[in-house]
């Protein structure tokens, strides 16, 4: 059996396609309100704590929200990269990513879970 590792989703997400792959996988899922569009507009500074402690865990996790929370997230992202080079991959402006996209973020352990790589995976159409 794979290792269990948490996934970070808003309520909002579990909605679309979150579930199927964490049952899949066998993984636990942590819901977290400061993910979700309502609290991130209400608590900006919640939810990229959310973000940064997940990084700080240095731990495989999924983070899986909406568009509109994607800037918190990223900024959050931002901050942790091992490169300013790296930047340059992060979106910087709506709608950041396509719907379906995923942004991998991978840390380092070596480097106390810095950021040094990126990449932006968009949904394939026929």
């Amino acid at each position: 059996m794979a290792p269990s590792y948490p996934a970070l989703l808003s309520l909002e997400a579990l909605r679309g396609d979150g579930r199927p792959y964490v049952k899949k996988h066998r993984h636990r899922i942590k819901y977290r309100k400061s993910l979700t569009e309502k609290r991130a507009a209400q608590d900006p500074a919640k939810t990229a704590r959310r973000v940064r402690r997940s990084l700080e865990l240095v731990v495989p996790s999924l983070v899986c929200t909406h568009r509109p929370v994607l800037p918190l997230v990223l900024n959050a992202l931002e901050s942790w990269l091992d490169s300013p080079s790296l930047a340059e991959a992060i979106p910087k402006a709506d709608p950041y990513l396509q719907p379906g996209a995923v942004l991998i973020a991978q840390q380092a352990v070596d480097c106390g879970g810095r950021i040094v790589s990126l990449e932006i995976y968009e949904p394939y159409e026929d």
